[in-house]
Parts: structure tokens; sequence; C-alpha cells
């Protein structure tokens, strides 16, 4: 993964949401999380200008990409149930 500008740019913008989602439900698959960002690049698109959604399905890389980073950084983790809130990313958004 390459921290670009664009990318720390896309993940400055989707971290708090990704986490108070995950928190708000505990246990979120990859689909839910991807479609809630969905929802929210459709409500407030000039904020969200950088995410990218594939027609067919509602996926982006740019979503991937900061999951697969706040795993990294132990801020959230892949269990079989979807993603789960560390305790540092519990500290984080308190």
């Amino acid at each position: 993964m390459m921290y670009t500008p664009s990318f720390l740019k896309v993940k400055e913008t989707l971290r708090k949401p990704i986490l108070e989602y995950i928190k708000k439900y505990q246990s979120v698959n990859a689909i839910a999380i991807h479609k809630y960002i969905e929802q929210l690049t459709n409500t407030n698109p000039e904020l969200y200008k950088l995410i990218h959604f594939s027609y067919s399905y509602p996926y982006s890389d740019q979503v991937s990409e900061v999951l697969t980073d706040l795993i990294r950084h132990c801020i959230i983790r892949e269990t079989n149930e979807g993603y789960s809130l560390t305790s540092h990313g519990e500290s984080l958004i308190k």
C-alpha cells in the first residue's frame, strides 16, 4: 500500500465514519461498510468526492484500502462475523 497524499486524504475522510459505524453495530461485515460509505457519498458528495464505487456492486477500492490500513495499525480486527474495534480503536473514538 502506498501512502500517497490522495490516500492520506481518503483515510482522513473515512476513518471516523467507519470507526463510528463499527462501534454502533460492534461487528460489521465489509459489504455493510461499503454500503454505508456509499450512502454517505450520496448524501454529501462534496465531502466524499474522492471515493469511487464500482457500478455493479457497492464496492470501493479506497474503502478496502482504509480497512486494510486500520487492521495494520491495530485499530480494527477482522473476525468471522466481520470487522470489530480493538481496544486501541475504541480509545480513538471515545
